[in-house]
């Protein structure tokens, strides 16, 4: 069974509703649940978190089905936060900009009623930082699918 070639069709099957938990999401997709234990069992646990996050956050893609004027995108912004931009959090996202770190995690501290559009910029800015993206998730994900045997590639390895 050939899986998703890239990380942005791994994580689009995310992007119907927001995920409530990122590891129980993770563990319902047989690839992203591969990716996962091939991640771990390369000791890889800064980029496990930043898949967590980017499963987390992928209902703020625009292509996402998911409406801004969703209660749950707000639920999505402010557990976020607390899970991937607090001091207190285990599991802290690494990002290549401090500041935006810092605006996001001050964000999800404050009382919300409504998600704004700042909100989710800063949101995208993080999924598509470069120690999350370029150097973490999607260089991994590029690896983990080279060590994947293919149908194709099996058959021809036959002939």
């Amino acid at each position: 069974m050939n899986g998703p070639r890239s990380l942005e069709e791994l994580l689009s099957h995310f992007d119907k509703a927001p995920v409530k938990d990122p590891d129980t999401a993770i563990k319902t997709n047989q690839w992203a649940k591969r990716f996962r234990s091939y991640l771990e069992n390369n000791e890889q646990g800064e980029v496990v978190t930043a898949l967590r996050f980017l499963v987390l956050t992928q209902v703020f893609e625009p292509n996402s089905r998911a409406s801004v004027a969703d209660p749950d995108l707000l639920a999505t912004f402010i557990r976020t936060s607390k899970m991937f931009f607090s001091e207190e959090s285990e599991d802290c996202v690494t990002l290549s900009n401090p500041r935006l770190f810092e605006a996001i995690s001050e964000a999800g501290r404050q009382k919300q009623e409504a998600l704004t559009k700042d909100m989710v910029r800063q949101m995208l800015l993080a999924r598509h930082d470069a120690d999350v993206w370029q150097k973490g998730v999607e260089e991994e994900y590029i690896r983990f699918v080279s060590t994947q045997k293919s149908t194709i590639a099996c058959l021809l390895s036959i002939l």
